[in-house]
């Protein structure tokens, strides 16, 4: 048999299909005036911060690192500082570091200098208590703690000291457990609700494990009277149900026929959210269902009024957003079957002002890449099987 050559121009050179995009994770920052992303810098991704009304030739680098891009950031509620995690030489041992935005040029700061062995699991920068984040770290290797850390100074307040290593708790914002979660013998997953005054805990509800492989969805209520979990109840397709704290009742949140909660975050979280969260209250404000298309479904007036806005600048997915303390500034990513980086858009809710951040010039070139069409075929249970 003869091999078909291909064109030359239909290849994409391994080196631009897997290099560092020029613009990536964008976020505003919650007073709704600069825009971090990451892009690269020094031969490395590294963070860069500017105004909303500037391009990346005004744009500053706040990380100068050289050897290993960074992945993650934070913004805190005090516009001086922004955060970041990072290991050595892809070791894993991950630290969380402090850049000063009125000194980018000075060095980082660890807020985490942990012993060998350890590191910061987590961080989640949205707590009631102003100038802190909660830090999820091993300190005592066999054992991830969680601790309230004081970005100013890097001290470090306990909050939660496990007695199981294999545990699974959640906390609310405040920083408190609220919910353990465990699987028994049979893997039946457990969802226990916890006492806010006496710590104790109260198994509510079970959902079988087969029905979960990848674990659960659950997320704590701002309010602590409730959590939203991802429950199939006696449907074929996954629903985002509210569980009472004290009653153990589920009242649906959101539902479509024939489409299952997305939870694929859950195995990284580079993944589009499973739910998007009020920067201002925590609540979520809407939810993503799996479909030919990820089907985001509203649960706050303000934010359906947003939604369909943002769906207007562009034609692909709705990815990820950002928005300042008001929610009137966002930033919002879509996914495109052909461009690898997506688009990127700010809009401003009160003037109804957008502008096109990143995805005008896209490179690998789309036109040389294969679209994407969904497919769709009956299994022998006559059940449809999806595909693309």
């Amino acid at each position: 048999m003869t091999a078909i050559p291909v064109p030359r121009h239909d290849l994409v050179d391994v080196e631009d299909f897997f290099a560092d995009p020029p613009f990536a994770d964008p976020s505003i920052s919650p007073d709704g005036t600069r825009i971090a992303y990451l892009a690269p810098h020094r031969g490395r991704r590294n963070v860069w911060v500017r105004g909303v009304d500037q391009d990346h030739e005004q744009a500053v680098p706040v990380t100068h690192d050289t050897r290993r891009g960074i992945s993650t950031y934070y913004w805190t509620d005090d516009p001086r500082w922004l955060l970041y995690r990072q290991d050595t030489d892809g070791d894993e041992a991950w630290h969380l570091h402090r850049v000063d935005l009125d000194h980018p040029d000075q060095p980082a700061v660890d807020l985490t200098p942990l012993a060998p062995g350890s590191r910061v699991f987590a961080v989640e920068p949205e707590t009631t208590v102003p100038g802190s984040v909660i830090v999820y770290m091993n300190p005592r290797p066999l054992f991830v703690d969680v601790f309230r850390l004081d970005v100013a100074t890097g001290e470090t307040t306990p909050l939660v000291e496990r007695t199981d290593p294999a545990e699974t708790f959640l906390l609310d914002r405040a920083g408190r457990p609220s919910w353990y979660v465990a699987q028994d013998a049979e893997g039946t997953h457990e969802i226990a609700a916890v006492d806010p005054d006496t710590g104790e805990r109260r198994v509510i509800h079970r959902v079988g494990g087969p029905e979960h492989p990848m674990g659960l969805f659950l997320l704590p209520t701002p309010d602590g009277r409730g959590a939203l979990l991802g429950d199939y109840q006696d449907s074929d397709d996954l629903r985002l149900t509210r569980i009472d704290r004290d009653t153990g009742e589920q009242t649906v949140v959101a539902a479509v026929e024939g489409h299952s909660l997305d939870t694929l975050s859950s195995v990284a979280d580079t993944l589009p959210p499973s739910v998007f969260v009020s920067r201002r209250t925590g609540e979520v404000i809407a939810a993503r269902f799996t479909g030919d298309r990820p089907r985001i479904v509203p649960l706050d007036p303000h934010f359906a009024e947003v939604q369909a806005a943002l769906e207007k600048l562009s034609d692909g997915a709705l990815n990820a957003v950002s928005s300042d303390l008001d929610e009137q500034r966002w930033i919002a990513t879509f996914g495109h079957d052909r461009e690898p980086t997506g688009s990127t858009w700010f809009y401003d809710h009160a003037t109804g002002e957008s502008r096109l951040l990143s995805g005008g010039d896209q490179h690998p070139d789309p036109a040389v890449l294969a679209p994407m069409t969904p497919v769709a075929f009956p299994a022998r249970d006559g059940l449809p099987l999806h595909g693309s």
